[in-house]
């Protein structure tokens, strides 16, 4: 039932946009907060309160709805946690604004949700695309995979906090930690697939270049910034790297699903 909850999920996101409005974090946000003043020497509080928050709240979800339906109540849960731990913006709507309506009235926001300068490139327009499907599409699936609905939301509140929450730094960095570390394997297979849909020596040359330049098997963020300047054709316009930065993604995005149908198939995913 993994795959079709996926499959729903990514569809229903992907055709009712008004799903967005629905994704409203902030109450989340203020029991973190509150967790984390109350224990103001324990500099991993907040970190440890979006895991406790995030497993506690889908555990008694989950108690609750499967108490009262049975196999169908988790089964709804599921969905409804995927849904919302998706985007929380949908990434083809800011890149669609971007490319055909840059003067729209929403088309800043879009820029702004996706990390991009007034005087950026191509290649960094590929690459924010690119990082913006990491936390919007597939950290969420992966850990929802591995970990079912608490992993996935423990996700989505980490990169929320670091983004709504007013965290001073010590604590904000218990947080960032917990975001890397979930998002190790996650730029992996990201890149794995990039470099099995598009040019795979390319995509291997930005692996060596990058692990060269950091520590060994650290990945970051940097790791998208180098393999989008390797498949990003030069002088394209800002448009056009949008655009490949959302081609890259969806293609990486079906090969996942290709990959988890098969494991499905296998009998290795239920």
């Amino acid at each position: 039932m993994t795959i079709l909850i996926l499959l729903l999920g990514l569809v229903l996101s992907h055709f009712l946009p008004a799903i967005v409005e629905w994704r409203r974090f902030r109450p989340w946000m203020v029991a973190i907060d509150s967790f984390s003043q109350a224990l103001p020497r324990l500099a991993w509080s907040a970190m440890l309160g979006v895991v406790l928050l995030a497993l506690s709240v889908t555990w008694l979800a989950g108690w609750i709805l499967v108490g009262l339906f049975g196999h169908f109540g988790w089964l709804f849960l599921a969905l409804v946690v995927f849904l919302y731990v998706l985007g929380p913006r949908d990434l083809d709507h800011d890149v669609g604004l971007l490319v055909d309506d840059p003067a729209d009235m929403h088309a800043g926001e879009a820029r702004v949700a996706l990390r991009l300068g007034q005087h950026d490139n191509a290649e960094t327009a590929c690459s924010r695309v690119m990082a913006a499907a990491v936390e919007r599409w597939f950290a969420p699936v992966f850990w929802f995979v591995l970990l079912g609905p608490g992993g996935a939301m423990i996700y989505r509140l980490a990169e929320r906090t670091l983004a709504e929450s007013a965290l001073d730094d010590t604590k904000a960095r218990w947080v960032i930690r917990l975001k890397v570390v979930m998002e190790w394997p996650v730029l992996f297979l990201v890149v794995l697939a990039a470099a099995l849909t598009t040019d795979f020596d390319r995509v291997t040359q930005a692996w060596f270049a990058h692990r060269r330049s950091r520590l060994g098997w650290v990945l970051t963020r940097g790791l998208l910034d180098d393999v989008a300047s390797r498949l990003v054709e030069h002088g394209l316009p800002l448009e056009g790297g949008l655009s490949r930065g959302l081609e890259l993604a969806w293609r990486m995005l079906i090969l996942w699903l290709v990959v988890l149908s098969l494991l499905l198939l296998a009998g290795w995913l239920a």
